[in-house]
């Protein structure tokens, strides 16, 4: 006889109750934005969170390889502007073999860097 229904809401199952909460800082530029897109949303803040976490886009920073990669183009660059001042001070001839040589080094390195960028967005 313990057993009969009370009424109310039933209990959820463990699954499906929330049993963290996190707490962060704003500026009030960001709490402001915050504020706005929620409004502009038409959601309680807890869902519009929420569905952003789940839904929202986040755009990745650099992994060690991208940042290796930028280093070695930077330095690339470098050798291209040296070539440039060696040909206009020697002429474009003596520069010519350099230049076809970094030109294809520059080349591999954009499609590596292409590569690794379409295969890190599929992750």
């Amino acid at each position: 006889m313990n057993n009969q229904n009370k009424g109310g809401r039933p209990k959820k199952k463990i699954p499906e109750k929330r049993r963290y909460q996190v707490n962060f800082k704003l500026s009030i530029e960001e709490r402001m934005l915050l504020k706005r897109k929620v409004k502009e949303s038409g959601m309680p803040i807890n869902d519009f969170v929420r569905k952003c976490i789940s839904d929202g886009v986040i755009i990745s920073r650099l992994t060690v390889e991208q940042i290796a990669d930028l280093k070695q183009l930077i330095g690339m660059a470098n050798n291209l502007n040296q070539l440039a001042k060696k040909a206009n001070s020697h002429g474009f001839e003596s520069a010519q073999a350099e230049c076809i040589l970094l030109a294809d080094r520059i080349d591999n390195l954009i499609k590596q860097i292409q590569n690794d960028s379409k295969n890190h967005k599929r992750k």
